[in-house]
């Protein structure tokens, strides 16, 4: 009975003489654990109550070899805006991601938006029609007269067919469109030449058609817009995204972050949804 009393004790004190141990690596866990969550945790686009789902979708994300994006920012986006890379959402109020105006199927313009920063086109080949005066964004213009003299080196005569849009013109050529699923054409507040930043890009011999895709004038525009702050804006393979089918002739003035988009094979949508947290009160 003594020999039994004893070897209970002795298990009792060998337990309790681990039980500091143990707690002190749960506890170590634990602030591991928050550590490696901690940029979750101090984003102001973190929810409370979606805690488990952020904390899941982070260590997948951070499992996956073929992931080169930041994690944190690409949980955020895909807990908050699960659907953001779908053209087939219900409409929304624009987005301003990083300083860039996003406006597609889904985020549009109000009727009164106008840009602040317009100028009318000058010093370039355009298309000139009666009783309107082509603008376009200050710093866009710039950035295209550029892209258009480096052309005209390589015998590239580039012409604007169409810059700033308003809403009401927009409204117009809506109205005038017999196709209502049309791909190529913005609804009213839709459209980013609403925004001056959009430009519709050809030759005056090849006009906005498909006949651009297998043309010099498409290579050099796919080769060189990027280095002027220009994308094209509607790619291939893209359109379950951009909600648009390829265009050869629309470029979007994005500055500084065309030559990342570029070099990422990325559409605009892709590539702020993968490098910049979207605020998730909007």
């Amino acid at each position: 009975m003594k020999k039994t009393l004893l070897f209970i004790s002795f298990i009792i004190i060998f337990i309790l003489s681990l039980t500091p141990f143990i707690f002190k690596n749960n506890h170590t866990t634990t602030k591991n654990n928050n550590q490696n969550y901690d940029a979750l945790l101090k984003s102001n686009n973190f929810n409370l109550s979606l805690k488990d789902e952020y904390f899941k979708t982070y260590d997948t994300l951070k499992n996956d070899l073929n992931n080169n994006y930041n994690i944190t920012t690409l949980t955020l986006n895909k807990i908050n805006y699960p659907n953001f890379l779908s053209a087939y959402n219900d409409t929304k109020q624009y987005l301003i991601i990083n300083n860039i105006p996003l406006v597609n199927r889904i985020y549009g313009l109000d009727k009164d938006f106008i840009p602040s920063n317009l100028v009318s086109v000058e010093n370039v080949d355009y298309i000139k029609r009666d009783n309107e005066i082509m603008l376009l964004n200050k710093e866009a213009l710039n950035a295209y007269q550029q892209l258009y003299n480096v052309a005209k080196t390589k015998n590239i005569n580039l012409t604007i067919f169409s810059a700033y849009r308003s809403y009401e013109k927009q409204a117009t050529l809506w109205g005038e469109s017999l196709d209502p699923n049309n791909k190529f054409l913005a609804l009213p507040g839709h459209s980013e030449h609403q925004t001056g930043l959009a430009i519709d890009v050809s030759t005056r011999e090849i006009g906005l058609t498909n006949h651009l895709f297998n043309t010099k004038v498409f290579q050099f525009l796919k080769q060189n817009a990027h280095k002027f702050g220009f994308i094209i804006r509607y790619p291939e393979n893209k359109s379950n995204i951009t909600g648009y089918f390829q265009e050869a002739w629309h470029l979007r003035y994005v500055g500084d972050i065309a030559e990342e988009i570029y070099n990422s094979n990325l559409c605009l949508e892709e590539y702020l949804y993968y490098n910049y947290e979207i605020p998730i009160f909007l």
